[in-house]
């Protein structure tokens, strides 16, 4: 897991507000104030702006020959992997393994089929994707935080 930004650089507005997260029974701005609370409403509040920006700004990208080759090993293609950006449900995830010049990021969410693991890249605009598949790991997580917001 990571933290999608420390609270230093947290919205101002969002540090400052009464917000109350129904999900969670956690009121946000009084001295009760937890940073699992803050946290928790900051995921909320990206993750639907990123939605809004992929819907609105973003651009998906990849490699034809790689798309290819994900097919034939994971049945799955780039095209269709779009789609778990589109779940209400998705988890976004920063790659910790990756040690190359670019942050790496894995969307597990629903694309009609099934659970998918997205693995990407964001690319000035775009997001670049660089493998998907139908993994037991994502899945798995997909579901724990599923049954978790219930």
């Amino acid at each position: 897991m990571f933290s999608l930004f420390p609270e230093s650089e947290a919205p101002a507005f969002l540090a400052r507000s009464k917000m109350y997260c129904k999900s969670h029974r956690l009121i946000l701005g009084s001295k009760r104030k937890s940073r699992a609370a803050f946290e928790i409403v900051a995921k909320h509040l990206l993750a639907v702006l990123l939605i809004l920006h992929i819907i609105i700004c973003m651009i998906f990208e990849w490699d034809e020959e790689k798309n290819f080759n994900n097919i034939e090993k994971h049945h799955v293609s780039f095209e269709t992997a779009q789609r778990a950006f589109l779940d209400r449900n998705r988890i976004l995830l920063e790659g910790e393994k990756h040690s190359g010049k670019e942050k790496r990021f894995f969307c597990i969410g629903n694309d009609g089929n099934g659970i998918v693991t997205v693995r990407f890249t964001i690319r000035g605009q775009s997001i670049r994707i660089i493998g998907a598949g139908y993994w037991r790991e994502g899945r798995n997580e997909y579901e724990q935080r599923k049954s978790n917001l219930r």
